[in-house]
């Protein structure tokens, strides 16, 4: 445990290389104990995955995601959604939109297993789906997206930065769709 809380900080502090050697030592002491449930694996790789986003290495990102996916079951829900949004990620970050979509897909049908779509995960899948219908052109459904996520931030953590990043997507897509009046409320929405 003591090596997955360093690692962690090292991640903060953004030093990425010890993180990575961190996390990896960790991963494969971990993976040496019989009785290493398969879930701590699946989240120990994810976790490097995030690492080698934070580095811009997507593809190895990825390749991690994809052996965490893995090692999940159907108890863990929680878990596969998040993996499968930071698998959407990684391949948004590759430029493959459409298996983003399908990947985002994969994480809103996890996480509505999981609690109904009412954890606080729910939005920011909403928020990658906007983003990855955006960068497709399709900007009503990415306002539809961005929406349902700035109503889910504000109603559990008010207005706080991701409340006004989410308003401030809105804002975009409705100028993508000629609507500057909505723009502008959006607009005014991300500062209050």
């Amino acid at each position: 445990m003591v090596l997955l809380n360093q690692a962690g900080a090292y991640r903060l502090m953004g030093d990425h290389e010890k993180a990575l050697a961190t996390f990896t030592r960790a991963r494969t002491l971990l993976e040496r104990n019989e009785t290493t449930p398969p879930a701590t694996l699946a989240a120990l790789d994810n976790n490097i995955g995030l690492v080698y986003m934070d580095l811009g290495r997507p593809a190895e990102a990825e390749a991690l995601f994809r052996r965490a996916l893995t090692q999940l079951d159907d108890a863990h829900q929680t878990e596969l959604g998040t993996t499968w949004c930071d698998l959407a990620a990684a391949q948004q970050a590759q430029g493959r939109l459409e298996e983003a979509l399908a990947s985002a897909d994969r994480a809103e049908q996890a996480f509505l297993r999981a609690d109904g779509g009412t954890g606080s995960h729910f939005a920011a899948i909403k928020d990658l789906r906007g983003v990855l219908l955006y960068r497709q052109g399709r900007y009503d459904e990415a306002l539809a997206c961005f929406a349902d996520a700035v109503e889910r931030v504000e109603r559990v953590y008010g207005h706080n930065g991701e409340y006004a990043d989410g308003c401030r997507n809105c804002a975009a897509c409705c100028e993508r769709l000629g609507r500057e009046e909505e723009a502008l409320r959006w607009r005014e929405k991300a500062k209050a």
